[in-house]
């Protein structure tokens, strides 16, 4: 009786050549995971230093809930107050913030990255759809250019939100030393807050917002009424629609300077609100945010009002 012998397992060529592209898709995919990961991170590490010692209210609206959790609990403002100038006699030193001397080097970089960390958790999430659809349309289903298109835009769409994390510095720098904005990072004036509120929600209901995110919602290359263009790198591409993101969100990203640069109560909704934005149809989201944003903006003044004829 005869016996079935059997060989070695034979990889065929073109199972051992789609192992490198499929790595080289995971690796892509890795790195936008990384770096939205980074950006909470360091957020929440930056929170997690400033609350044993600091009245976590002047952050923003929301953020006095969290001295529950430090030595602020249930102490008047007047006792806050007093409790932050011991705690810190030299102003802030917390990690990732300016200490409130006069902003040096070292303060400016720091700032630089609280902005540019914001930009991987807010932002880079919101180009996940966007990523995908271009990796699609051009890989032609080979994995190989799968991966380089979606690092190439990746890398393309954060140098664009670079340059904005650049100028929001240069914007909290020049706020602070006019002492607009406090070293918290807070408006110092209620007045600040509204204007900002109102300036956003105005711009959520102009034609140059409905362009921008039709534009990020339906990157050109789904367009088939577009006329026949130059076929872009993966790279450009990432700049291009960096541009339209930037068009579709700075004023969002720019509220934070209304409700506290390091609100996280605030980081965590405007973040949501846009990835909800992008990934709806219609405007009703735009105008769902400008509506509120507006409520909010009324609410603040009214209570200004109040303040002015009860004093």
């Amino acid at each position: 009786m005869g016996q079935h012998m059997t060989g070695p397992t034979v990889i065929n060529s073109h199972q051992a050549d789609a192992r490198g592209p499929e790595r080289t898709r995971l690796w892509a995919w890795s790195f936008v995971a990384v770096a939205v990961l980074t950006g909470w991170f360091y957020l929440l590490l930056v929170i997690a230093d400033m609350l044993p010692i600091m009245d976590m209210g002047e952050l923003g609206p929301g953020m006095g809930w969290l001295n529950n959790f430090n030595q602020f609990n249930g102490l008047s403002a007047e006792m806050r107050l007093a409790l932050s100038i011991i705690c810190s006699p030299n102003g802030l030193t917390s990690f990732g913030m300016p200490d409130g001397n006069g902003w040096g080097v070292r303060d400016l970089f720091y700032v630089f990255l609280m902005w540019e960390m914001m930009v991987f958790a807010m932002m880079l999430p919101t180009a996940i759809p966007m990523l995908i659809q271009h990796a699609r349309h051009g890989s032609n289903q080979q994995t190989a250019t799968v991966g380089s298109a979606i690092f190439g835009a990746s890398l393309g769409y954060l140098c664009v939100w670079t340059v904005f994390s650049l100028c929001a510095t240069a914007i909290q720098w020049g706020l602070t030393e006019l002492s607009i904005l406090s070293n918290m990072m807070a408006p110092v004036a209620q007045s600040l807050t509204i204007s900002i509120l109102v300036a956003v929600a105005l711009y959520q209901l102009t034609p140059m917002k409905r362009a921008c995110l039709n534009r990020c919602r339906n990157p050109r290359f789904l367009n088939a009424d577009s006329r026949p263009q130059k076929k872009l790198s993966n790279f450009s591409f990432g700049i291009e629609e960096g541009i339209s993101c930037l068009g579709c969100c700075w004023a969002l990203m720019i509220a934070m300077f209304a409700v506290g640069i390091m609100n996280i109560f605030w980081i965590i909704l405007l973040a949501a609100f846009m990835v909800v934005e992008k990934t709806s149809e219609g405007t009703w989201a735009s105008r769902f945010v400008a509506i509120a944003m507006l409520g909010f903006a009324v609410i603040l003044f009214l209570q200004n009002m109040r303040g002015v004829f009860l004093s």
